[in-house]
């Protein structure tokens, strides 16, 4: 099924658009505009997502740092590495690569 829209142009809005148009359908360039906005809105949503999804991840990496950073200082000061700053060391490692996995 079929459905006409119809839509009104002024003398220079027609002569404009048929300047843009040339030698292309009228239905043809409307409809390809419509729908390639609709894609491209689409890719800018899904590229909003990932940079926020990137954004997340950077802070997640950022706070793993710190804590990488507060048990070198630990080990450093009691000049011994005993089994909590171990586990602590395992558990960031488990975390980056949950992070590594894409999850």
């Amino acid at each position: 099924m079929s459905v006409v829209k119809s839509i009104k142009f002024n003398k220079d809005e027609l002569e404009k658009l048929n300047e843009i148009i040339k030698n292309e359908k009228f239905s043809t360039y409307v409809k390809a505009h419509i729908f390639n906005f609709k894609k491209s809105n689409e890719r800018l949503k899904l590229a909003r997502e990932t940079a926020i999804t990137y954004n997340q991840r950077a802070i997640e990496i950022k706070r793993i740092g710190i804590n990488l950073n507060q048990i070198a200082k630990y080990c450093n000061k009691n000049k011994t590495i005993d089994f909590i700053a171990l586990k602590k060391i395992d558990e960031i490692l488990q975390e980056l690569k949950r992070l590594s996995d894409g999850n």
